[in-house]
């Protein structure tokens, strides 16, 4: 009980020092700018109200007009034409109007005006009238968007393929660019300053859709913003006067016009919206928010923030992986960010590793695809060989226990290699190099796929060192041996063609024993070929 006093003394004192001092005096500054918002506020509904008023007049004064014109009458009439005001030209009625608006409604006719001036996004995007809420992220486009800069354009001009990185590069240089930049922050400034923005983060970016469809450099504009409290400020909150802690009040709304929401005269587009999250869901949506704006993306041009990530926020790797997966980012700016995420790293950065092998493997065949496309026409018929056609060919009609392997022998060039992927169809064999390894790879043999194993370039020693292999038993084959055994797989190959290819065959078969060479000579159908194996003409 003693120590619990000497804390709520302790507390007390803390209190009282900071309700004394420059910290007491800073959140009294910050009192009085609320106060003077709630002031803006009560101002801004004060000219919401002289413009619905201004609306009304012009709707009566319009409508009178009409009925005057076709010396209509009655209360029918006027309210018909009331309707069909909505359906005007407002903006073109209200300039018409300009010299017989009343003064007290001169200023909410200007900002009717203003209002009514909005530009086309270069893209079809919905953009609000105005905004309520705690944070979100604005896109802006308009006829600004489009750059004239001749370098770039002689580079969109170049080829159909464009290297983005370099256009950006090009584009920070840009005169238009560096002006836009500067109002748009300028803008920001006056706009965070005015509604009391706690983190802005803002960003110029390459438009690459619409630059590569109308071969003109495009650009759109990025603003996220929150009123999040800082976390210093609601540290402090349990040692300040009760009238500074309602200050700290998470999530405070800001209301946004659509005056207050147009620069150059466009409206945003929301790119994000966090208005179902809840708790501390919302705060993780805004945070990634303005983590979006502050990654060096494809096509970024400019970026500033008040909140740097990693500093003032975390961030998740899957957001990372998020903007990876979109190609927003290239792999070596997601590997950097894992890093810097400190979590899960290892199997981040592995995934990314994988992702590039797997990536090679596909490229790999679709050439292998292309290159047998381009290749077919040149491909000429095998040749008929008896002992193909009634030796070996007929074992795989009938169930046998062991069957005989066939070796194609014979000088370079003449086919042998093509000739033996014909027989069951290149898609059906799987081809393995075995020149200079005692041990063939077969890991990537497939039994549910392939029909037929072409062992190019196999010499008479691997053939002997895998005796059970080439007679093809009902049984699973291991693979892959060595001291530990770690490399082992098992296949099957039973009722399998197996087939090899070689130019020193029976050059290697008269240097072996007696029982080796009988044992090949016993399991194998050899096929001396001293011509093409495809018809010349």
């Amino acid at each position: 009980m003693q120590a619990l006093g000497q804390q709520s003394r302790v507390a007390r004192k803390v209190r009282a020092y900071l309700t004394k001092t420059k910290l007491g005096l800073l959140f009294g500054c910050r009192r009085r700018a609320h106060i003077q918002t709630e002031h803006g506020e009560a101002l801004h509904a004060v000219h919401c109200t002289a413009r619905k008023q201004l609306l009304i007049w012009l709707r009566d004064k319009w409508a009178a007009q009409r009925m005057a014109a076709r010396n209509e009458h009655g209360h029918a009439k006027r309210q018909r034409w009331r309707a069909s005001f909505a359906q005007a030209d407002r903006p073109q009625i209200l300039r018409d109007m300009l010299p017989q608006i009343p003064v007290k409604f001169a200023r909410a006719a200007r900002d009717l005006l203003a209002g009514w001036h909005v530009e086309e996004p270069i893209v079809n995007e919905p953009s609000p009238q105005a905004y309520k809420g705690t944070g979100t992220m604005f896109r802006y486009s308009g006829s600004f968007s489009m750059i004239e800069h001749q370098p770039s354009l002689d580079l969109l001009a170049a080829g159909p393929s464009v290297d983005i990185d370099l256009l950006s590069a090009g584009l920070r240089n840009a005169p238009q660019v560096l002006a836009i930049w500067d109002d748009f922050q300028s803008w920001m400034t006056e706009l965070g300053n005015k509604y009391r923005f706690e983190r802005v983060s803002t960003a110029l970016e390459l438009h690459t859709e619409v630059t590569l469809q109308r071969r003109v450099p495009s650009i759109h504009l990025h603003m996220m913003f929150d009123t999040r409290d800082s976390a210093a400020m609601r540290a402090l909150a349990p040692y300040l006067p009760g009238p500074c802690t309602r200050m700290l009040r998470p999530g405070r709304q800001v209301h946004l016009s659509g005056q207050s929401l147009a620069f150059r005269g466009c409206k945003p587009h929301i790119s994000l919206d966090s208005s179902q999250a809840r708790g501390r869901s919302v705060r993780r949506a805004l945070d990634q928010g303005h983590f979006y704006l502050q990654v060096e993306k494809k096509g970024s041009i400019f970026r500033q923030t008040t909140c740097p990530a990693y500093q003032t926020f975390t961030v998740s790797p899957d957001w990372v992986t998020g903007l990876w997966q979109g190609d927003k980012i290239n792999k070596e700016c997601a590997e950097q960010h894992y890093v810097q995420c400190k979590r899960n790293i290892r199997a981040y950065c592995e995934n990314l590793k994988y992702h590039g092998q797997k990536q090679r493997e596909l490229y790999i065949q679709q050439q292998q695809a292309a290159a047998a496309e381009l290749l077919r026409p040149l491909q000429k018929e095998p040749v008929e060989l008896p002992e193909v056609t009634q030796l070996f060919l007929p074992q795989f009609t009938r169930p046998m226990h062991r069957r005989k392997f066939l070796v194609l022998n014979g000088p370079t060039r003449l086919g042998k290699t093509v000739y033996a992927r014909s027989l069951f169809g290149a898609d059906h064999t799987y081809e393995t190099n075995c020149s200079g390894v005692l041990g063939p790879d077969m890991r990537e043999y497939d039994v549910l796929r392939h029909r037929c194993v072409v062992f190019d370039e196999a010499s008479v020693h691997l053939v002997l060192k895998h005796k059970k292999l080439f007679q093809a038993p009902p049984a699973e084959i291991s693979l892959g041996h060595s001291a530990t055994g770690m490399y082992v797989y098992r296949i099957w190959v039973w009722n399998v063609a197996l087939i090899v290819t070689s130019n020193v065959w029976t050059t290697e078969l008269e240097q072996l024993a007696a029982e080796d060479r009988e044992w090949l000579e016993g399991n194998a159908i050899l096929i001396q070929c001293s011509q093409p194996l495809y018809r010349q003409d």
